[in-house]
């Protein structure tokens, strides 16, 4: 697998001005038993100490570090938020992105109960920043992760001794049918998005983050397209602001109007990138096909129900893609109980890497860590944990 891409943002950028940055969260719920009022600006009531470790992710719009976050009541006769081991996510206010950057906080908030998408557990708000304080996922992306494993099981390929060589065979299936499994928790994350009108516009497998469970958390919502039932075109578009190259889709590729049917295809992308050493290619041929598919079907190794899955998503005339309830309905996942599986109940086991397995690239955490400092906020939200 090649070595994802990535970019930095450009030091001539330009900075919003503080009057324009103000975030405007969603109105409360209805009232239910809670503890404090959930999008109340908590600064009088609350302080905050985040105790950085590492930086565990840098792209466009910001940097991610890894830390302790203690919350603690300003008056003596309130409850404490207690200590969380946390991923904080720092946003860059710059005037060409705040639509995007209001979008991955709104989205956040309003769908941070459901067990696949990254719990949100605060907001802090700077004149030049946003912090985004979520729940820690200590195994990484799934990048990282198919990488390690990988490289896990070449290892193992070298041994000659049978009874080990047998184990490891025994292993191997079963980290693929956690694969499987994973895929299950993406594609009910992928359908719960699109039966709210979302489109996520940005899925692919450094989006998807394992918590310390080995379960799926969907990030990255900066992108996304809310009330997706209006044709949005994303002509105009910064470049390389909506995905990457290998899971937009060809649509986007070419400026035309999207709709869910690209997360579609980005899912197939990642269905390829989990199940064979192939990554998709962004051109076609002449039978309306990704060129890869070609190659797929010449492949005795690789399932036919996986074949089959991959021609379907990497369709590139997008009438022609499944929706994900006909995707769900595929025999590829004959055999799943999606209740289970949304449950966190299904009968696979779930599979990690050794323990002394680094799930953050070391060239995130080599870098230097900064602080987020209470005193410099304007605003500060707590969430509920659901």
């Amino acid at each position: 697998m090649k070595k994802r891409a990535r970019t930095t943002s450009s030091d001539n950028d330009t900075v919003a001005s503080p009057l324009s940055l103000c975030i405007t969260l969603p109105p409360s719920p209805p009232p239910v038993q809670r503890r404090r009022a959930p999008f109340r600006d908590q600064r009088s009531s609350f302080v905050f100490v985040f105790q950085p470790r590492h930086v565990i992710g840098k792209g466009y719009f910001g940097v991610v570090q890894s830390g302790q976050f203690t919350i603690a009541a300003v008056k003596e006769n309130d409850d404490d938020g207690g200590v969380e081991d946390v991923a904080i996510k720092t946003l860059f206010k710059r005037v060409q992105h705040l639509s995007m950057l209001r979008t991955e906080v709104e989205l956040l908030v309003a769908h941070r109960a459901f067990p696949f998408i990254v719990p949100l557990l605060a907001v802090i708000q700077e004149h030049t920043s946003i912090h985004l304080v979520m729940q820690l996922c200590p195994r990484g992306d799934l990048f990282q992760f198919m990488e390690n494993a990988r490289a896990h099981f070449r290892e193992g390929a070298c041994d000659d001794d049978a009874a080990r060589a047998s184990a490891w065979a025994v292993e191997k299936q079963a980290y693929d049918a956690y694969l499987r499994l994973l895929f299950c928790e993406i594609v009910l994350a992928l359908e719960y998005l699109h039966d709210n009108d979302i489109i996520h516009g940005d899925l692919k497998v450094e989006n998807i983050l394992l918590d310390k469970c080995g379960h799926v958390r969907l990030c990255d919502f900066g992108l996304s397209i809310q009330n997706a039932s209006s044709p949005t075109s994303c002509a105009g578009q910064p470049r390389g602001t909506r995905g990457s190259a290998l899971s937009v889709s060809p649509e986007q590729l070419r400026g035309k109007s999207i709709d869910k049917c690209a997360d579609i295809w980005a899912l197939g992308y990642v269905l390829m990138l989990l199940f064979t050493d192939l990554s998709p290619l962004p051109h076609v041929s002449g039978n309306d096909q990704n060129l890869n598919l070609e190659v797929v079907d010449s492949r005795d190794d690789i399932p036919s129900d996986i074949k089959r899955l991959l021609r379907r998503t990497l369709t590139v005339d997008r009438a022609k893609r499944p929706t994900i309830a006909q995707i769900k309905a595929d025999a590829f996942f004959d055999g799943v109980d999606w209740d289970a599986v949304l449950a966190k109940q299904s009968s696979t086991a779930l599979w990690s890497l050794p323990p002394t397995t680094a799930a953050f690239d070391k060239e995130f955490t080599d870098q230097p860590t900064f602080p987020v400092d209470y005193k410099s906020c304007t605003s500060f939200w707590i969430f509920n944990a659901q």
